[in-house]
């Protein structure tokens, strides 16, 4: 990989904002443990934000990964 593909690439990538996140939020109790009653309902919704920060996680490896190749490259 060519340094300007790195840049082509980093260019289509959209700012993430992981669903864990908010709802680490809003399922959490006043003291900061998972408040229970409120997530069983929504656990299709807990299991997809798992799933999407997976994915993030395993994409944001590659990346970091090509981007050491860029900067090994001469």
């Amino acid at each position: 990989m060519e340094p300007a593909d790195l840049v082509a690439i980093l260019k289509t990538v959209p700012e993430a904002r992981l669903r864990i996140i908010e709802l680490a939020w809003e399922l959490a109790a006043p003291d900061g443990t998972l408040d229970e009653m409120k997530a069983a309902p929504r656990m299709g919704e807990i299991r997809d934000a798992c799933q999407e920060a997976e994915d993030y996680g395993a994409a944001t490896k590659k990346l970091a990964r090509n981007l050491s190749e860029c900067l090994r490259a001469p």
